[in-house]
């Protein structure tokens, strides 16, 4: 899992550090890039425009799909790392679980997928609980150690 990951990265992290600042450096230039290729859409698109009527616009049809499509494709690998995820913290926390760790996945897609389908009132009052609570835990971690 993670573990043997981050163990063998915790020991190479020592001989790769001079590779922090120039690493550092690339990942600034990509930040500046973004941000000023968003600016540029801000100021064509005022009133809004998504990925896929940005790319039709500019550079037809195909591209826009290709956007479309990969936005779809993020969306899913979204909910399906983030599910992932938590269903290993749980089974984390409660080894018992660890063999039902599919069905678990499953239980929470369609939670979150019920959630979304009874629109976005409802399932931002049910989710500013956990949002809230955790917030209240950071606060008292940072505070009290």
């Amino acid at each position: 899992g993670t573990e043997q990951i981050t163990t063998a990265l915790f020991v190479l992290s020592a001989a790769a550090t001079w590779y922090a600042v120039p690493a550092a450096g690339i990942v600034l230039i990509l930040l500046f890039a973004i941000t000023m290729s968003y600016r540029q859409i801000i100021h064509a698109y005022p009133s809004g425009g998504g990925a896929y009527v940005v790319a039709t616009q500019n550079w037809g049809t195909g591209a826009g799909l290709v956007a479309g499509g990969s936005l779809l494709v993020d969306y899913m690998l979204t909910v399906a790392v983030s599910v992932t995820s938590g269903t290993e913290a749980i089974t984390s926390a409660i080894p018992s679980l660890r063999a039902h760790s599919v069905g678990i996945s499953i239980l929470i897609v369609l939670f979150i997928m019920t959630l979304n389908l009874r629109g976005l009132r409802e399932s931002a009052s049910f989710l500013t609980v956990p949002v809230y609570f955790f917030v209240i835990m950071i606060v008292a971690l940072v505070g009290w150690g």
